[in-house]
């Protein structure tokens, strides 16, 4: 345990960021004795598998109603993408910003800032910081905005699988 607490003041001179603080506190927990299940933190209200399981099973026995009716294979695809679609179109607008929009402006504003370089062209050393200011603040965005994509990503998949186990346990348990 002192070697962690050392590595952690070698490496961190200052305090650590607060957002680390739990997870911290939770490898000391964790190293210090076995973790059990009062240990672990509670997950958010519309995590349960409960509350997301009915949502999914509602959206399944609809879409059987509805393949029932049309006369085809009822498609759990078509109900995940139905239960979940607004995460989805939230998580689509940001990766179609990143992507589309400031991945498109990175080499326009390169271009602008390699321009102020060239020795026939007047510009301004007031341009050269501003693009290069733009260049920063660009990357600096996509790479904010993929991480919070990636973990809303990370999330959605984690209650999409809750759902679908949720589902499958209520289907199997079902008496005959």
């Amino acid at each position: 345990m002192d070697f962690i607490l050392l590595f952690w003041k070698a490496v961190y001179p200052t305090k650590i960021l607060p957002y680390c603080r739990w997870i911290i506190a939770f490898l000391r927990k964790g190293y210090k004795k076995d973790l059990e299940e009062k240990d672990l933190y509670t997950p958010l209200k519309n995590d349960h598998s409960k509350i997301i399981g009915d949502k999914l099973e509602k959206a399944w026995s609809n879409e059987h109603k509805n393949a029932i009716k049309a006369g085809r294979a009822p498609r759990l695809s078509w109900t995940l993408v139905k239960t979940f679609a607004w995460e989805l179109v939230y998580l689509g607008f940001i990766n179609l910003f990143c992507n589309v929009i400031l991945r498109l402006a990175q080499p326009l504003i390169l271009s602008q800032l390699l321009r102020c370089f060239h020795p026939n062209h007047e510009h301004l050393r007031d341009d050269a910081y501003l693009y290069a200011g733009a260049l920063v603040a660009n990357m600096a965005l996509t790479s904010l905005l993929n991480a919070h994509y990636m973990q809303n990503a990370s999330h959605l998949a984690l209650r999409v699988k809750t759902g679908c186990c949720s589902l499958i346990y209520r289907k199997v348990s079902l008496p005959l």
